[in-house]
């Protein structure tokens, strides 16, 4: 089958149109200046504006990092703790061999073995899509998802409280006879947890940028695939501004990491002069 080039009249006047026969500088400029106005173009396949298409496909990921985030905090942080608390000993073993684990395993495998498990196999969940928007779509893309970061979290959680414990203000405490607990919670976790609230705000912002292959495989209309579908038919107004929301989501989080340092320890304060 032979497909005809389009004719060279019908190229000419689609480039005065999208401005593309005028010079570089001047696109630039322009694009530039609709940028910081708000507007991020209109994509080159459905002609409709590029921002409308973002917000619709930004929900659905902020949903699914929501979901993925918390699943990765909630069983990441008290596992780091506990195996911290239980230093060389089994569960310590365990801990460390299943952060391991969930390192090493490419995310389209463990995405893959999920649907096998949970929906083909055990028909508890739907294998993929959107449908409704419930929460039994979004379990095995938010698992997958959060399996990706939950053995960086949970080693960085479990060596910054061994460190912790060995400092001197721990011994001080237990010196003073307060609860175990209250040691552990209110000096122990508190300090540990500065490091890893950065590399969980880093995480975030990588599955608020959209986790294409996850999104791919499991057809989850997040700005991952859209970033995907974009680069596959050549439309670059869609791509151009998903990096720029991408971006701007990482300085965004950063600067939130940067307040939660303060508030959950006080003491950390930034020279003028840094």
């Amino acid at each position: 089958m032979t497909h005809s080039l389009p004719d060279e009249t019908i190229l000419e006047r689609f480039r005065e149109e999208k401005g593309l026969n005028r010079p570089l500088h001047e696109q630039y400029l322009e694009w530039l200046g609709k940028i910081l106005h708000g507007d991020l173009g209109e994509s080159l396949i459905t002609g409709e504006p590029v921002g409308e298409d973002i917000v619709y496909h930004f929900e659905k990921t902020f949903s699914l990092a929501v979901f993925a985030m918390g699943l990765t905090l909630v069983f990441a942080i008290p596992l780091g703790i506990l195996c911290a608390l239980r230093q060389n000993k089994f569960i310590d073993y365990i801990g460390r061999l299943l952060a391991m684990t969930a390192v090493s395993m490419p995310g389209f495998w463990v995405s893959y073995l999920l649907i096998i498990a949970l929906a083909l196999k055990g028909g508890i969940l739907p294998v993929a899509g959107y449908g409704d928007g419930s929460l039994k779509y979004m379990v095995i893309p938010g698992i997958a998802l959060s399996l990706m970061s939950f053995g960086t979290v949970m080693k960085m959680m479990r060596n910054n409280m061994v460190d912790v414990m060995k400092e001197d203000y721990m011994i001080t405490a237990e010196a003073k006879g307060l609860h175990p607990f209250q040691i552990i919670m209110k000096h122990g976790v508190k300090n540990a947890l500065i490091s890893v609230i950065t590399l969980a705000g880093m995480t975030f912002a990588s599955m608020l940028a959209g986790s294409a292959v996850i999104e791919k495989i499991f057809a989850w209309p997040g700005i991952g695939h859209m970033i995907l579908s974009g680069i596959e038919n050549k439309d670059f107004p869609v791509v151009q501004a998903c990096v720029i929301v991408v971006s701007a989501i990482y300085l965004m989080i950063n600067f939130l990491v940067d307040i939660l340092y303060i508030i959950i320890n006080p003491r950390i304060r930034y020279d003028k002069e840094n």
